[in-house]
């Protein structure tokens, strides 16, 4: 791409795909830009970029030069961040694009095997129909496969076991592969914690979730107060979960302390360590959950906006927590007065885009904030100047679930 010269247009497909992500053209109507209104959303260049490949496939040049239009991005700079992520693609791709993994697991039941059937029936990787992929976060369904279907309606699709036959039905076919999820073996045992939910509520019904103990947590939390909260998790003495170990408590408390505004809170949901799958487990099982323990946090802390940062692996996790997020700001258990206390909070989805990197906390926030995933220097720490420059707490998924049981039965 040549990055001097911007002058192709995106098609009508395109500029609609990245309008619909952005808002409508400011400038449409004849007059000029409102001087800084694209850069102070330079936030959306990533979801930007999604869009337009979800709806051809591939970001074409056309579709590259209208967002950096629309978002008063350099093109050299943009560049810069659409080629950082392996699941954006500049280059023509077929709609229909199969990533096959080869990490440990999958090599142990099978992915060799897969991937030489694929290069005798369909060529080799280069073609672009299906590319080899490190892990995927489906181990206990091993060999796995992600299929990404661009169009009108795009889909995403996270399968296994992956057979041979079903490889290059996904590629040839009009329809989705089967997506089966293992129920979990001692579902509803009493043993369980963190699982105890996953397996025996649906996951797509605030009643249940509710008839299951949900909630219970946040109004014991008010109850509590935010001091509170913060004091039973320094109790607890429990420590981060993605695994550096910090004490969230002191985390939190950290946070709790800054005089700066806003605050944000970011769920570090890019589980990309190979061999790992347990976050993917609670946000596809039990999302209303992990929206409850990321309001006790945000209640404690001062925090008014939330983001997940997601893998763009985990699709069904992104479609469970979305409809969670949904259904908790029509109950009024999001958004700008939670459970008639006065408190303000909600929460947006923000998918990665393949990079593994991107699991380190301030790596998350230049992805967020639309700049390469890349690792921040520190000082300064996320909890004095983290998103946007403001404090931040980071927790991942496990780490807040994790706080439902501190809440309701003390640290």
């Amino acid at each position: 791409m040549d990055l001097r010269q911007l002058e192709a247009e995106p098609t009508a497909e395109e500029r609609e795909a990245i309008d619909a992500r952005l808002g409508d053209d400011p400038a449409r109507d004849g007059t000029h830009f409102a001087a800084g209104f694209g850069r102070s959303r330079r936030h959306l260049l990533l979801p930007a970029l999604q869009a337009a490949q979800a709806r051809v496939g591939f970001i074409s040049e056309g579709a590259f030069g209208y967002v950096c239009k629309r978002l008063e991005v350099p093109p050299a700079d943009a560049h810069g961040v659409a080629t950082f992520y392996a699941l954006l693609s500049l280059e023509p791709r077929p709609p229909r694009v199969l990533h096959v993994c080869d990490d440990i697991a999958c090599r142990c039941r099978g992915a060799n095997e897969l991937i030489a059937d694929l290069e005798r029936t369909t060529g080799d990787e280069n073609g672009a129909a299906w590319l080899r992929s490190p892990c995927l976060g489906l181990c206990d369904q091993a060999p796995a496969a992600f299929l990404t279907v661009a169009g009108q309606s795009p889909a995403e699709r996270l399968f296994g076991p992956v057979t041979a036959e079903q490889a290059r039905a996904a590629l040839a076919g009009d329809t989705l592969p089967e997506m089966r999820r293992q129920r979990l073996p001692q579902a509803g045992g009493p043993s369980l914690r963190l699982l105890k939910r996953v397996g025996v509520v649906d996951p797509g019904s605030l009643d249940d979730y509710l008839a299951h103990g949900g909630y219970l947590a946040l109004r014991r939390a008010f109850e509590l107060g935010a001091e509170g909260v913060i004091r039973e998790v320094l109790d607890s003495k429990l420590t981060g979960r993605g695994g550096a170990a910090f004490p969230t408590g002191r985390k939190w408390e950290a946070v709790a302390r800054q005089p700066a505004r806003p605050r944000y809170l970011i769920c570090n949901a890019d589980e990309s360590e190979p061999g790992t799958f347990k976050d993917r487990v609670l946000m596809e099982a039990d999302p209303f959950a992990i929206v409850e323990s990321m309001t006790i946090c945000a209640y404690a802390t001062g925090c008014e906006q939330g983001f997940v940062y997601v893998r763009g692996e985990y699709p069904l996790a992104v479609e469970r927590l979305q409809g969670a997020i949904d259904a908790a700001r029509a109950r009024g258990l999001l958004g700008g007065d939670l459970m008639g206390r006065g408190v303000r909070f909600d929460v947006e989805i923000r998918k990665g885009a393949g990079a593994y990197i991107c699991g380190e906390e301030t790596a998350i926030f230049n992805s967020i904030e639309g700049f390469r995933g890349e690792p921040r220097n520190k000082p300064p720490f996320p909890v004095e100047s983290g998103l946007f420059g403001k404090p931040t707490v980071v927790n991942n998924v496990e780490t807040l679930v994790n706080v439902l049981g501190i809440v309701l039965e003390g640290g």
